[in-house]
């Protein structure tokens, strides 16, 4: 996915309710802005447009799935509880995990039953 704080539709210049064809059309005409091969002026050195280019691919490609702007839409709204409730003074209950490592192992051959027989004599 995209980088953890970057809102996608934002980038897109839409709403979050649009379908997904203004979807399609919000990311084509934003490709014409930022695309290298449209933009009159080509500076040397490192372009700041290419990072944005990679930005609006990935934007598009997660919510031009279904599946991937639910789990995308998803996220975005537990994110914005917290920030939303610590604004207006509500407390959020949170459940804290404890990790627990995994257990030492001493590193013992574990060998089975042992049959033992007398000596034999001569």
């Amino acid at each position: 996915m995209s980088e953890p704080g970057r809102d996608l539709y934002a980038l897109l210049k839409v709403a979050p309710d649009v379908d997904a064809r203004e979807i399609a059309r919000a990311y084509r005409r934003r490709l014409r802005e930022v695309h290298p091969d449209t933009r009159d002026q080509l500076s040397p050195g490192p372009d700041p447009a290419q990072a944005n280019l990679r930005a609006l691919q990935e934007a598009y490609a997660v919510l031009r799935n279904p599946t991937r702007r639910a789990r995308y839409d998803a996220q975005r709204r537990a994110a914005q509880k917290p920030a939303e409730a610590q604004a207006t003074g509500i407390s959020v209950p949170v459940r804290v995990r404890a990790h627990r490592p995994p257990p030492e192992r001493d590193w013992l051959i574990r060998v089975g039953p042992v049959r033992s027989e007398p000596p034999r004599s001569r």
